[in-house]
Order: C-alpha cells, then structure tokens, then sequence
C-alpha cells in the first residue's frame, strides 16, 4: 500500500543506514512485532513501489503536517501577536535523465550533454515554527517560471493580520499591493535595481520617509482586468538600518515596508 511504501521511504531518509535493504528489513521486523502481514524482503519489489508513490500523496502531507504543526504553535512564538510567514527560492538539481531534462531544462551557461536539470522552488515557511506551509516547484527557466511566477498561485496562503518577509527580490510594486488588498503587512530589503532618495517624499526621521510607488507598465504575465483591479499608487516607508553582528563588519541596508509609523 501507499502507507507502507511511505512509512518505509520516511524511515529510510531519517535513520544511519539509509539503505534500501536496511529499510525493508526495518518494516519486516515492524511488522512481525505487531502481528501485521509482512511484506516481501526482496528490495527491488520496495523501490518500485517508491516510484509509483503519487507526488500529490507526499506534497499534500508536507502541507497538511506543516500547517497542523503552525497551528499549534504558542502565541507567544508570534511577532507582537501576528503571524509571520516567510517566502524563499532556491534551485536544486537533479539526476541527469530524459524525463527530467524534459521538464526541467538544465540552465543554458551549461553545455548540452555535461549538465544537470535544474529545478527552482519557492516556499512559504511559519515564522513561529519554521514549518512549510506550502511550495510550489517549477522549472529552472522559460514562462512563469521565476520566483514571483511560482510564488502567485500560493497567495492565498497569505490571510488578514499575517507579515510577510522576504529577501530584496520580492520588493516589487505588485507583490506588495497584492499583500496589501489582502490585509497583510510586509518587509522587505530594497531591491538593488530601485533607486532610494531620502531628500524626497514625507520624511519621517533620519534615512526614514514615506514615499509612493507609482504603478509600473503592465507585465506580460497579467491580464488587463487583473491590471485595472490594483491601485495607481501605494505608499510604502522605505527605512535605512544598520546591521551590527558581532565578527562581522558593521553594515547598513535599506528596508522597505508597510509598517508606515515610525514607532
């Protein structure tokens, strides 16, 4: 069955011996104890039916174990009372074989014949438990395949009252609307391609201001209706804060954010 095959494949990624034989005999032994039918020794037969185990099955799990365990979470683990979710991308390759090839192309900068598939993914993960609440896995390049395309269909993870973290490349104009008309405050670092100005705008402090954000041209990937339904204009508070990590040369960055108070 699926439970067994994956009872199996979870015991095999956590314990030393991660051996194939090792797992089997791991489930015989199980099995035998608690008087259950024992499945066939013969390794071959458990990594063909790892292979048939259905993706949905396994990341349908990851979201519903991650989710049960945020919502267990104490609220005291949350920051000044609200939930905060983090959002990450990251890459990852793959044995070089056909089938992945064909769906996850393998980067152009590598030669055809002596690269890998590369896959990108982008998950939200529980700022009070570190579990990932969702993830959303595409290829490396073509359409809709960047961090922003792969995060959009995973929006509604976002609810009323939640802070969203990210790292520079998620301070964009649409995502931080997004997250705004859905009731969710943000921080983000200032992306390198934007230009900050203290001189302008309403100035709040030292290196402190708020100032607007006009609505860019709008993208390929978005329909005209979906266009009209964001606002001209956001205001946003761009702040400038040092960075002091002990053995670690004294920094400075630029973080932009909907907390608009300076308190």
């Amino acid at each position: 069955s699926h439970d067994l095959t994956l009872w199996t494949f979870l015991s095999q990624l956590i314990d030393d011996d991660q051996s194939c034989q090792a797992s089997v005999t791991r489930v015989i032994t199980h099995r035998t104890q608690a008087g259950a039918s024992v499945p066939s020794a013969n390794t071959a037969a458990y990594c063909k039916a790892r292979g048939r185990l259905p993706e949905g099955l396994i990341s349908g799990l990851t979201r519903q174990s991650g989710r049960d365990l945020d919502a267990e979470a104490k609220p005291d683990w949350q920051w000044r009372g609200r939930p905060m979710k983090l959002v990450d991308g990251s890459t990852f390759s793959m044995p070089d074989t056909p089938e992945n090839q064909a769906e996850y192309p393998q980067p152009r900068s590598q030669k055809p014949g002596i690269g890998f598939p590369i896959a990108r993914s982008v998950a939200i993960l529980s700022g009070s438990t570190g579990a990932l609440l969702d993830l959303n896995v595409g290829a490396y390049r073509g359409k809709g395949t960047g961090e922003h395309g792969l995060l959009r269909p995973m929006m509604e993870n976002f609810e009323p009252g939640d802070v969203a973290l990210g790292d520079g490349y998620y301070a964009s104009f649409f995502l931080i609307a997004d997250l705004l008309m859905r009731g969710v405050d943000a921080i983000f670092p200032m992306h390198g391609a934007r230009d900050c100005d203290f001189r302008t705008g309403h100035r709040l402090g030292k290196k402190d201001h708020l100032v607007e954000w006009v609505k860019p041209q709008r993208p390929a990937w978005m329909d005209a209706e979906t266009y009209e339904s964001f606002p001209d204009r956001i205001t946003v508070r761009e702040v400038e804060i040092r960075v002091e990590r002990p053995g670690f040369r004294s920094g400075s960055r630029v973080l932009v954010t909907t907390f608009l108070k300076p308190r």
